[in-house]
């Protein structure tokens, strides 16, 4: 048994599994065309539209994996592209939308273990395309089964399409975004992304390969940081410092950068102490932490956090840092404790922080473009 451990799947902090989501399944028609494809689906647009959930903060893309068409959880925290098998009876339970595509006769089992679950399946190589992108006999996996936290989820995506390095793929094999580049589909190892937060006029998101997406951002040029461990496979950068309000409360920190992380992560060390400043009083509650609806800094600090990088500061409104106002009238909190590994001094900023900029992975070198969105 070979078993896969995809260090920053972070597909969900642990603490989002108290959000409550929409009872509703939502469909996506399946279509297929003779050669198992559809070109006729490909977008004319070389940007790719993300949906988000409110509920769950789940951007997917729709893909189509021979023939069938399948929204697709957008992670920069793992590599694995995979996708939902009919021979999984726990994702048809979920209201997955499932492959067809015949199993290897010789069926290894493959994991992969997410900081909020585990997916299994087999390898087998399958045709891929994902709006004016099409890449043939690319290695996923065909989810043969699923835990629970995945499933919990499954109304709203039938896969995970994983935009980290290849190193982190089972067996090192190419993901979709290497491939692209390889084969020359896009100009450069670039893919951009646009994430509009909840309180944005824009709903859609958008996810751009090989370039950014200029009428997003502003005409101040954005700050290129580099891989701060050469060797992890996912998008780390060295952070300055971090600020509440005007007070620093840590310096010379790392932290992942991940699209599939619906809060900010924070290292144990310090979680307690910036929690409580920022939320103030705060109700465990079902897994999660139930807070205020307004920022207790007060009324005229529209900032509550900010990140410096290289002596470039983005700031994180208190609006980006809770959920929806709930039935009781309070919130959930989009911060916790990160209990990841090397969690002692590392952050996760997912898309928290990411509505709040438009930022560009270097998929080659993990280096990462941040602009003021």
């Amino acid at each position: 048994m070979f078993e896969a451990i995809i260090l920053a799947g972070l597909v969900l902090l642990n603490y989002s599994q108290a959000l409550p989501t929409s009872p509703t399944v939502q469909q996506i028609q399946a279509s297929r065309s003779d050669q198992g494809h559809l070109i006729d689906r490909r977008a004319e647009d070389s940007s790719i539209p993300l949906e988000r959930d409110e509920s769950a903060g789940i951007f997917t893309a729709n893909m189509v994996i021979e023939g069938i068409l399948l929204p697709m959880h957008v992670d920069t925290g793992s590599s694995q592209l995979w996708g939902a098998h009919e021979s999984c009876q726990a994702c048809r339970d979920a209201h997955m939308i499932v492959l067809d595509t015949v199993l290897p006769e010789e069926c290894e089992r493959k994991d992969i273990q997410y900081a909020a679950g585990t997916v299994t399946g087999c390898l087998a190589n399958t045709s891929v395309s994902l709006g004016s992108y099409y890449v043939e006999d690319l290695r996923i996996l065909l989810a043969t089964d699923i835990s629970e936290e995945i499933a919990m989820h499954g109304h709203l995506y039938s896969g995970t399409l994983g935009l980290a390095d290849d190193k982190l793929t089972i067996g090192n094999t190419s993901t979709f975004g290497s491939s692209l580049f390889t084969q020359g589909q896009i100009p450069s190892p670039k893919i951009g992304f646009y994430l509009p937060g909840r309180n944005n006029p824009v709903d859609e998101g958008k996810m751009a390969f090989g370039n950014s997406i200029e009428r997003f951002t502003t005409n101040i040029e954005p700050i290129t940081l580099p891989r701060a461990r050469p060797d992890d496979g996912v998008y780390v950068i060295n952070v300055t410092k971090v600020s509440v309000g005007e007070t620093t409360v840590a310096s010379n920190q790392q932290a992942v950068l991940d699209t599939g992380s619906l809060g900010i992560g924070i290292p144990p060390s310090m979680s307690d102490n910036i929690l409580s400043t920022i939320y103030g009083k705060i109700t465990e509650e079902d897994g999660g932490k139930k807070v205020n609806g307004s920022s207790p800094l007060g009324e005229n600090n529209l900032t509550s956090l900010s990140f410096t990088f290289d002596g470039k500061t983005f700031n994180v409104g208190y609006e980006e840092l809770i959920s929806t106002s709930q039935e009781d009238g309070q919130c959930w909190a989009l911060m916790d404790t990160y209990k990841g590994n090397e969690a002692d001094e590392t952050w996760i900023l997912g898309e928290a922080f990411l509505h709040t900029v438009y930022h560009v992975i270097n998929i080659e070198d993990g280096t990462v473009d941040l602009h003021n969105a």
